[in-house]
Order: C-alpha cells, then sequence, then structure tokens
C-alpha cells in the first residue's frame, strides 16, 4: 500500500539514484573526452609540427594519409601478383 511517507521516500532514493547515475555518467563522459584529445594531440604531433592545428584539419590529414597508404599496399599487392603470375 502506497503512503504519502512511502511515495517520498521512493521519489527521494530515485533522485540519489539519478543524481549518482549522472555523476558517473559525466566523469565517463570525461573521461571519453580526455581520450579523444589525447589521441587526437598524438596524431598532431605525427602529422605536424606545428604546436596546434584544429582537430578537423588534424582528422582530415589522417584520413587522406591513411587513405594514400591503402592505395600503396594495394598497387604493392598487385605488383605481387603480377610477379607471382609471370613465374
Amino acid at each position: 500500500m502506497l503512503t504519502e511517507g512511502s511515495t517520498k521516500n521512493s521519489a527521494l532514493r530515485c533522485r540519489q539514484s539519478h543524481k549518482s547515475l549522472s555523476g558517473k555518467s559525466a566523469s565517463a563522459k570525461k573521461s571519453k573526452k580526455e581520450r579523444i584529445k589525447g589521441m587526437v594531440q598524438l596524431l598532431r604531433n605525427m602529422i605536424s609540427g606545428e604546436d596546434y592545428m584544429d582537430t578537423a584539419v588534424v582528422l582530415n590529414k589522417t584520413i587522406r594519409y591513411v587513405k594514400s597508404l591503402q592505395v600503396k599496399v594495394n598497387r604493392l599487392e598487385a605488383n605481387q601478383q603480377e610477379k607471382v603470375n609471370w613465374v
């Protein structure tokens, strides 16, 4: 049977639980953001010697570099296959 007191207690427990979860969530979000920030900084250092480069530029340059590496791998694999077929 629900009473006014038990309803208030339930509501209080629910709010406290929500605060606890949102605190963990905020902490997890901050941790994730810091990890991403660190990874972008690592890419920034690998791509250029500049101290600061916009994150979008860093990601764009990284994508272009990875794509160029994929093209090189495909060419090398094609050359290797030609050598195997020639023998």
